[in-house]
């Protein structure tokens, strides 16, 4: 059961776990400083969650007021209702990593297609 609280409208940034590590391979050989490792698209959390339970083929979330975040999920609403539109621009220009998956909305059927063949 997942729920959407508020509109959906922050921006949520994501990455597949193997592109997460290829991308520490990378940067072990480059110049010390901040890289942002995301996907290249990131989406808003009202479509970040319509491409999940589209994928797995689950009921759309729950629709609540932005009010039942802090009290249902806690400390962790402030990390889900900010907006996280990161760029990985910069890694992507001193290295040759490239995330392999896109985006969520080929993440998450990708993920999909592997829990049916071994479920």
């Amino acid at each position: 059961m997942l729920f959407q609280f508020g509109a959906g409208a922050n921006y949520f940034s994501s990455i597949h776990v193997p592109d997460a590590g290829r991308a520490v391979l990378a940067a072990l050989d480059l110049p010390a400083g901040t890289y942002n490792v995301c996907d290249d698209h990131p989406v808003t959390s009202a479509e970040y969650l319509r491409i999940l339970t589209t994928s797995m083929q689950a009921p759309k979330p729950f629709h609540l007021s932005g009010i039942f975040g802090k009290w249902m999920l806690g400390d962790a609403w402030k990390y889900f209702s900010r907006s996280q539109r990161v760029s990985n621009a910069r890694i992507k220009q001193v290295s040759d990593w490239r995330p392999a998956v896109k985006s969520v909305s080929e993440g998450w059927p990708l993920i999909a297609s592997g829990l049916a063949r071994h479920g």
